[in-house]
């Protein structure tokens, strides 16, 4: 059984000058994430994450450069590093950006894997059933001209 959570309810930036991508930031309210269990979900934001102390998680990346302007439409994917934050901890990150140019603008999918006992997250340990000490971070960002 895979269990995943999401929210719309983030923020992020990025800045897109010809084939270079830059300042990219994405921030979430961990306790917006919502599942198929609202058991889950209050154990996700209680004791598994603490959202009252560590109510974000976030990404940044200074740079992405891009090997071409995407055709609109079009998607091209960018090896990136940066740094994720969850539960107060940062690390350095690798990920592969899919990047996608839709008219005026800029789609940008991310995804990171991760393990929860690198970011002092302690997985729940339900009676009968064993929970693996790793995931995955996904983001999308839709960026828009200023």
């Amino acid at each position: 059984i895979e269990a995943g959570g999401r929210t719309d309810r983030g923020t992020g930036g990025v800045t897109v000058a010809g084939t270079q991508v830059s300042d990219i930031t994405a921030e979430v309210l961990v306790a917006t994430m919502t599942s198929d269990s609202s058991f889950r979900d209050s154990r996700f934001a209680g004791s598994i994450m603490d959202t009252s102390t560590f109510p974000t998680a976030t990404f940044t990346a200074a740079s992405a450069p891009l090997p071409s302007v995407p055709a609109d439409g079009a998607t091209v994917t960018v090896p990136v590093s940066g740094e994720l934050t969850l539960k107060g901890v940062t690390r350095a990150v690798e990920v592969n950006l899919e990047v996608k140019r839709s008219g005026s603008s800029v789609q940008i999918l991310g995804s990171i894997p991760v393990v929860f006992a690198d970011y002092g997250i302690e997985p729940p340990q339900p009676p009968g059933l064993s929970v693996r000490d790793e995931g995955e971070v996904e983001f999308l960002l839709v960026a828009e001209p200023a």
